[in-house]
């Protein structure tokens, strides 16, 4: 469940026992920071429209939201559930 190129971030939930690593492979993990399994890939991989390019840093606001931003030029908010 590894990224399969370099991780470019990690950001810590605020409140939750989760992190989210972003990487060069264009793809966000998130994963418990109890157990380190992880909980969801964001990718265009798996269907969901993203970055095209790698992704550098990452930001939670609030308790729900990831937002991202990439070499794409873009900035994405993602609604988490967990």
């Amino acid at each position: 469940p590894a990224h399969l190129f370099a991780v470019n971030h990690i950001a810590f939930h605020p409140s939750l026992p989760y992190f989210a690593t972003a990487s060069m492979d264009k793809s966000i993990k998130i994963w418990d920071a109890q157990n380190f399994k992880l909980r969801k890939i964001i990718s265009r991989e798996k269907g969901i429209p993203g970055h095209v390019l790698s992704i550098n840093k990452l930001v939670w606001n609030g308790d729900n939201q990831l937002i991202s931003v990439s070499d794409d030029k873009r900035v994405i908010i993602w609604n988490i559930t967990f």
